[in-house]
């Protein structure tokens, strides 16, 4: 039985008439597949904060307990307020957030995974463009959503966890909710620089492009796709790479310094503005890539 696209449901979508998107019909397709998927993504939440939640734990006995015991043998060196742990905790966040990005990208056409669930998801009475959109709209912002969500419970086991089984409940503090969402230690808004806002963009940039290149591994390659696009991202940076290596080492030698040749100056806001559209721009052609091969689903199985 296909648990994608159960048939006794499908009857609940208007039929539709032409690839436009249509928002009753948009709306009935994502009920649909929030009822049938429901099980999966909720799992995919949970598994998420499991591991934030034991990856924190283990950060708090490897490195933890020692800046606990250093802030109480040393109190005034730091903000009574600011958990030391923070700053160590948004690394663990950020690795996770980037390896959520290339799950859920790949994820994103798994109702299309097999030649019964193609077939059966392109007879739905819903266009083309709007079976997309719901899986473009749950598996980036929903999940990414569930990411943070999780990562804000997993926090606060983690601050109950410390207060319940060591000495040093009076150290520990739930992480703020900027914090949280710039993953940026134990930075607070009114000091954090243009460096680190750069940071913040480049991380968000590098996730949304993460996300939409295994989007598009997920429609290009019927097995294995998501082994194959992480070797395609490895080999495509390992050529990028050199090519940008020997071009300096053509151009100018060993005598002068790269950064002396190229001075980017990641101190400027306007830098990270621009980081930001590149981002965009990329990950949106990646995605018109990734819906243009969808469609051809229609009239060619390359699968």
């Amino acid at each position: 039985m296909n648990t994608n696209h159960p048939d006794t449901t499908a009857a609940a979508i208007p039929a539709a008439r032409c690839n436009a998107a249509c928002g009753s019909r948009f709306a009935a397709y994502f009920r649909l597949y929030i009822a049938s998927n429901g099980r999966k993504l909720l799992l995919t939440a949970a598994t998420i904060f499991a591991v934030t939640f034991i990856f924190l734990i283990f950060n708090l006995y490897t490195t933890g307990l020692a800046r606990y015991q250093l802030m109480v043998m040393n109190p005034l060196q730091g903000d009574p307020a600011v958990d030391s742990m923070w700053s160590g905790d948004t690394d663990i966040m950020t690795l996770i957030l980037i390896v959520t990005a290339t799950i859920t990208g790949w994820m994103l056409f798994s109702a299309v995974s097999s030649r019964h669930d193609r077939l059966q998801t392109i007879e739905l009475p819903a266009s083309q463009s709007e079976k997309f959109l719901t899986w473009l709209t749950i598996y980036l912002p929903l999940m990414l959503l569930a990411c943070f969500i999780s990562f804000w419970l997993a926090d606060l086991c983690r601050v109950a966890w410390i207060k319940a089984f060591t000495d040093f409940g009076d150290q520990a503090h739930p992480m703020s909710l900027f914090n949280l969402l710039t993953l940026s230690g134990n930075q607070s808004a009114g000091l954090m620089s243009s460096t680190s806002w750069f940071s913040v963009a480049f991380t968000y940039g590098f996730v949304l492009c993460l996300h939409a290149s295994y989007t598009l591994g997920g429609i290009l390659f019927s097995r294995l796709s998501y082994l194959k696009t992480f070797g395609c991202l490895f080999v495509m940076m390992n050529v990028v790479s050199f090519v940008v290596y020997l071009g300096y080492k053509v151009m100018f030698g060993d005598a002068v310094n790269l950064g002396m040749r190229f001075d980017f100056d990641n101190t400027e806001p306007t830098t990270s503005w621009l980081v930001v559209g590149i981002s965009v721009a990329v990950s949106c052609y990646m995605y018109v890539l990734a819906y243009a091969r969808y469609r051809e689903l229609e009239i060619i199985d390359r699968w």
